[in-house]
């Protein structure tokens, strides 16, 4: 199966992004230079492919006859910026990415089965990909029926952080940066030069005064060690250390991605949820995105056994270590 063009992959996600929400970033002219400079090398690639490849020609999954490159997968997240925040953020985000990158072609390989796209027609409209997306929806994976009002208010319960404004908390932060790969003992002189900023606080220090004189940060340095609000739930190494401190209280000694961290609460915001009356229609319309999502994600899944699925690089093997869709 040959790809479609750059642009027309990018109508493709557009039209996954009407139909079922899950796209909400996308960003339609992203880096159009860089799209155009790489058209050339999405048209025409396939398993026939022998000739040396670069970095970012590298295979990364071979989907029965197509392959899916390094620059395929780099084209695919540009068009998508909140995938690329969780990609870079996790293994788990990358798979994610893999996965549903995978979803798309096998998607665009059943409209061609199911006559929905014409096989020989190598540049559909947009038009063309979205009637027979739309076709490939309602006979597979339809919106599902609205639920009722109370179907409707316990969905809501169930997910109120989505309809106002979360919970947040303001730190102020004192750093010492430890690069990744350091060694040993340089990691001991970064504990030991943050173990003498924590006796100082705990002396009387006053964590501004100190925060502005010796913090690693650059932003907290002019700030005064503030790093604004924070969700306090949205990484797990930092929930853990400030969940019991109450406002003007300090941790202690935090191993963070960037280095070793102290952490001040400075101040404290509950979460506002926003009544269900007033967001009752958008309550419904998630429901049945949602509904939707699921029942196209097990559609692709039963696709996904007629296919032959190939991960090249170990890499990617160990994301799916039992296969892409089990």
């Amino acid at each position: 199966m040959k790809l479609l063009p750059v642009h027309k992959l990018k109508k493709m996600l557009m039209i996954l992004a009407v139909t079922f929400g899950f796209w909400s970033g996308v960003i339609v002219a992203a880096k159009k230079e860089a799209v155009s400079n790489q058209k050339s090398a999405v048209e025409g690639q396939d398993a026939n492919h022998s000739d040396s490849v670069g970095p970012m020609d590298q295979p990364l999954i071979k989907v029965n006859d197509t392959l899916i490159t390094s620059r395929l997968f780099a084209t695919f997240l540009q068009s998508n910026p909140s995938i690329v925040a969780e990609a870079a953020s996790s293994e788990i985000g990358k798979a994610k990415a893999l996965k549903e990158m995978v979803s798309v072609y096998l998607l665009q390989k059943t409209m061609i089965d199911e006559g929905l796209l014409k096989k020989d027609n190598k540049a559909p409209t947009n038009k063309e990909i979205i009637e027979g997306y739309e076709e490939l929806a309602k006979k597979h994976f339809p919106i599902p029926a609205a639920p009722s009002e109370e179907e409707a208010y316990q969905f809501y319960l169930k997910h109120d952080q989505d309809y106002g404004i979360p919970a947040s908390i303001r730190l102020s932060e004192i750093l010492v940066k430890l690069p990744e790969g350091s060694s040993k003992d340089l990691e001991e002189k970064a504990k030991e030069k943050i173990e003498g900023y924590l006796k100082q606080l705990n002396s009387g220090r006053d964590f501004t005064e100190l925060a502005v004189t010796v913090t690693e940060n650059p932003i907290a340095r002019v700030t005064k060690g503030d790093i604004g609000f924070v969700d306090p739930d949205e990484v797990s190494w930092r929930q853990q250390a400030v969940e019991k401190i109450s406002v003007g209280g300090i941790t202690g000694i935090i191993r963070s991605p960037e280095g070793f961290v102290i952490l001040k609460v400075t101040a404290s915001n509950p979460k506002i949820i926003t009544p269900y009356p007033n967001v009752r229609d958008a309550v419904i319309k998630k429901f049945r995105d949602e509904g939707q999502s699921k029942l196209r994600e097990k559609f692709v899944s039963e696709i996904a056994k007629k296919a032959k699925i190939e991960i090249i690089i170990p890499e990617i093997q160990q994301l799916f270590p039992n296969g892409v869709f089990q």
